[in-house]
């Protein structure tokens, strides 16, 4: 990636101009490895930059023209950047919206109950003197 971009995009940034730093995540992304070079700029964010690329992502992610760009940005977000420092961020927590977590809690308790479930089935086979081959002689 051309070293400009990271430069403009911190730029874009200080200057609080989210058009201007989306026109720039576009650039980037339309290179080749782009996606590679951008996660690689945001490693580089202190954490003021994060934050603010975090309000404009919420902005962004409702408009259809730039929902794409913010779905990428917040997947690598998500991935490079620890849930402790995402929660510590004031637009990290407007980000991760309550029903996003209401579902991921929701699919854990799933998960639990058929994990369980498995458990109790296969405990009660182990426990059974007589082998489905039996029950079906019987």
């Amino acid at each position: 990636m051309n070293k400009k971009y990271h430069e403009a995009l911190k730029i874009a940034l200080n200057l609080n101009q989210p058009y201007r730093t989306l026109m720039i995540i576009k650039e980037i992304l339309n290179e080749i490895d782009g996606t590679d070079h951008l996660k690689n700029t945001l490693l580089q964010f202190s954490d003021d930059h994060l934050n603010l690329l975090f309000s404009y992502v919420i902005d962004w992610n409702t408009n259809t023209r730039h929902s794409t760009e913010a779905q990428i940005i917040i997947k690598m977000l998500l991935s490079i950047v620890t849930p402790d420092k995402i929660l510590k961020l004031p637009n990290g927590q407007k980000c991760v919206e309550k029903r996003h977590m209401s579902r991921i809690e929701r699919l854990s308790q799933q998960v639990l109950f058929l994990d369980f479930s498995w458990h109790s089935m296969k405990y009660l086979d182990q426990t059974n003197p007589l082998s489905s081959d039996q029950l079906q002689t019987t």
